[in-house]
């Protein structure tokens, strides 16, 4: 062997059982999400957290954030009727935009390892008002210790004149 390295067999051995589980386990670690929350709370407060961190994510295009809470068969019904896949909203986390966005009157509900969270979303302009507001559902399910959202829709709601 080069570099003066020279292996009785044994000492290759015990090399090889303290590397091959770690490697097992770096696989395994990204195979299932490395780097999203675990042990979320299964209760309201928690899912109204999880409403905010996506809204940041969007705002701050970020992907890995965004794709921790959107589980993988994620689609969303549109206020103008048309469905958005997982990688359809993924996608928006990577678009530049200066709007603002905020939630409002959200309200969380558990049911074991299912839950909903309906709320009011909308865009606030400089002069404070709240515009291109719509309401929304998103249904969760708890897998792998933390909510992910399953589906959504969203209803457009008419501006006050």
């Amino acid at each position: 062997m080069s570099g003066g390295c020279v292996s009785n067999g044994r000492g290759m051995m015990r090399t090889m059982k303290f590397v091959l589980p770690l490697l097992l386990l770096c696989s395994f670690s990204l195979a299932h999400g490395q780097g999203c929350p675990t042990g979320q709370q299964k209760n309201p407060a928690t899912l109204v957290q999880t409403e905010q961190a996506w809204l940041r994510a969007v705002e701050q295009h970020d992907k890995a954030a965004l794709g921790c809470i959107l589980a993988d068969e994620f689609e969303e019904a549109s206020f103008d009727g048309s469905l958005i896949d997982r990688s359809a909203m993924l996608a928006t986390a990577t678009k530049p935009s200066t709007v603002h966005f905020e939630l409002s009157d959200l309200h969380a509900h558990v049911h074991g390892n299912s839950a909903y969270v309906r709320g009011v979303g909308g865009t606030r302009s400089d002069d404070g008002k709240f515009h291109a507001k719509s309401r929304f559902t998103d249904i969760f399910v708890y897998r792998d210790g933390r909510w992910q959202c399953v589906a959504g829709h969203e209803s457009h709601v008419p501006e006050e004149r």
